[in-house]
């Protein structure tokens, strides 16, 4: 299946993408954010957030690993970008990580993508030129271009 894909040269049409996205997620479902530093992983989280109901402030978890937020139904955002390998993420509840109540969002997921579920959604960003992003919407099969 050919990814979905679109070009956004705002935060606020990310934001407003990705909680378009977010309104089809049902419980259970996986999105593993993907590209690279200040592509906009962590704008897009927000606009998810938003989209599945919460109306907080959406930070980046990078030093605490898991925020858990609550929106039509619990929101586990992990960021990976400090772990340097699994064993760092061993300590932490499965649940924490693949939460089947709820949706679970992971930046820098290629970092674990070997632990991911079958079914998930990866959503690759980069950078496009002069504040534009490449968004990129992939169904389950991870895509080779991004390793």
């Amino acid at each position: 299946m050919e990814p979905i894909s679109f070009l956004s040269d705002s935060e606020q049409k990310t934001q407003e993408l990705a909680e378009d996205f977010a309104r089809e997620l049902q419980k259970g479902s996986l999105v593993a954010l993907t590209g690279q530093l200040g592509a906009g992983k962590t704008v897009f989280a927000r606009g998810l957030c938003r989209g599945l109901g919460f109306e907080g402030i959406v930070s980046s978890p990078s030093y605490t690993l898991v925020n858990i937020y609550k929106g039509r139904f619990r929101i586990n955002h992990v960021d990976l970008y400090r772990i340097e390998n699994t064993d760092e993420i061993a300590d932490l509840d499965p649940d924490e990580l693949f939460y089947p109540e709820g949706v679970t969002i992971i930046e820098w997921a290629e970092k674990i993508k070997q632990m991911l579920p079958a079914r998930k959604w990866i959503i690759y960003l980069e950078l496009a030129g002069k504040n534009k992003r490449r968004i990129e919407i992939f169904d389950s099969v991870w895509p080779d271009k991004i390793g």
